[in-house]
């Protein structure tokens, strides 16, 4: 099977961590290309991303947005390897009007 490439759009829903990448099936491979968080609401946000694997939580990225601006989460790619790795995003607070938005892209190889 070839290996394609993927995207979508994941909607923070306050401090409640929110799946942008699940884990890869086993002998499978995502290799994260891109998180690129939208701040949708009045105020200044922080968006932060997480790769979750086990009991082991790391903060990959984090970026503070004023209101309507964009930013990049990550520097580089990150490669959930089927071990149960997945990659979560949060804001630091409910959203005032708008809850922000993380673009998602991703090289899946099976």
């Amino acid at each position: 099977m070839a290996a394609t490439f993927v995207g979508g759009e994941i909607v923070t829903v306050g401090t409640t961590p929110q799946t942008a990448v699940a884990a890869p099936v086993a002998s499978a491979q995502k290799q994260v290309l891109s998180l690129l968080a939208w701040n949708r609401d009045s105020v200044s946000r922080t968006i932060t991303a997480k790769k979750v694997g086990g009991t082991v939580t790391e903060t990959i990225g984090s970026v503070v947005l004023a209101a309507g601006l964009r930013g990049q989460l990550i520097e580089a790619c990150v490669v959930l390897d089927g071990t149960g790795e997945s990659i979560t995003v949060e804001s630091d607070a409910t959203a005032a009007t708008t809850e922000p938005v993380v673009d998602v892209a991703v090289f899946y190889i099976p």
